[in-house]
């Protein structure tokens, strides 16, 4: 339901919303046979509610719930199957400037962090709870330029109502700007990011220990007649306990239309 006005001019509006997502999910030879085995499958419900409010052109308060219901499965629900309620997002918008299309907005609370290909930042869509940030993010918009700034802590899942938290234990944080529309003569768009992370209990073969991780990055995307393409290129460096950090990737979606 949309653009609910709350005055005489609109000015002040509210838009509510929701979805559901029923998943009937079956496994087969569950993580190579050495994980919980189950011959019947299982039943996921997800449930989402939000409201939008804006209070005039500078400040926007959002709020959003989420359920999950887990039913069937063998072992019990696992961490993102289930959580009865709780606050997903819950973030305020405040825009500091604007001008000729362009504007400076401050949003703190509980946030879903989206960028670019989504391979290091998702709101977790595949299981059956998504996952939000306890965050401060300065986004400046121009007509081609979308650059973020924050700092933020991921929510860990608590299944009881209202109790979900973002521990001290790890902490993101980043700098990402999207240019869209390059001049030149086919469509071109790039993104140019530096990543951070931090993790006082992190896990890996090796053993368990503190970890700082940091990651430079580029991604090229557009289309090009009936080709489309998203090349990205990556660079990490930090470390984890005494050892050294050093990782590089390449990845590409790149796609033909008949």
């Amino acid at each position: 339901i949309k653009y609910i006005p709350l005055n005489q001019s609109a000015s002040v509006y509210m838009s509510l919303g929701g979805e559901t997502r029923q998943h009937f999910e079956y496994i087969d030879n569950n993580n190579w046979g050495k994980g919980t085995q189950d011959q019947n499958g299982y039943y996921l419900q997800r449930y989402l509610a939000h409201a939008d409010l804006h209070l005039g052109k500078r400040l926007r308060i959002f709020s959003q719930f989420m359920s999950g219901i887990e039913s069937g499965r063998n072992g019990g629900p696992r961490s993102v199957d289930k959580d009865w309620l709780d606050l997903n997002q819950a973030f305020i918008d405040f825009k500091l400037w604007e001008n000729a299309g362009q504007s400076v907005t401050l949003r703190a609370g509980r946030q879903e962090i989206v960028f670019g290909s989504r391979r290091f930042f998702n709101y977790r869509e595949r299981p059956n709870m998504r996952l939000s940030h306890d965050a401060l993010t300065g986004i400046f918009r121009t007509p081609h330029w979308d650059v973020r700034a924050f700092g933020a802590r991921p929510v860990t899942l608590n299944r009881n109502s209202f109790d979900n938290i973002s521990g001290k234990a790890k902490s993101v944080w980043g700098l990402y700007g999207v240019r869209r529309k390059l001049p030149i003569n086919f469509s071109l768009n790039t993104d140019l990011y530096y990543l951070g992370l931090h993790d006082r209990d992190a896990t890996f073969d090796q053993g368990q220990e503190e970890e700082t991780r940091q990651t430079l990055g580029t991604r090229l995307w557009g289309k090009y007649k009936n080709i489309d393409y998203n090349f990205e290129f990556l660079y990490q460096f930090g470390t984890f306990g005494a050892g050294n950090i050093h990782a590089y990737a390449l990845a590409s979606d790149t796609g033909y239309t008949l």
